[in-house]
């Protein structure tokens, strides 16, 4: 999420190996630079709710299985660029 270029829009599954989706907010959250990154929570689980500026930019928790349709038009509607 560093590098350039940089992500329009991350979805992001809190279940995850590794490192859990819940950590990769705690990250995002402790990087300024990362921290309004429009990011979409894609889970089975609790998922965090749309908070700007908080739990990483979260803009939208979508569950498990995901409808493709909102999920195209939740990324279509994050990436556009602001007017």
């Amino acid at each position: 999420m560093r590098t350039e270029p940089r992500p329009d829009v991350v979805v992001l599954d809190l279940m995850m190996p590794v490192m859990s989706g819940w950590e990769v907010l705690e990250e995002v959250d402790a990087d300024t630079s990362l921290r309004l990154m429009p990011i979409v929570v894609a889970s089975a689980m609790a998922a965090p709710t749309a908070s700007p500026g908080r739990r990483g930019g979260v803009r939208m928790s979508l569950p498990k299985p995901l409808d493709v349709d909102l999920l195209l038009s939740a990324l279509v509607e994050l990436a556009a660029p602001a007017s």
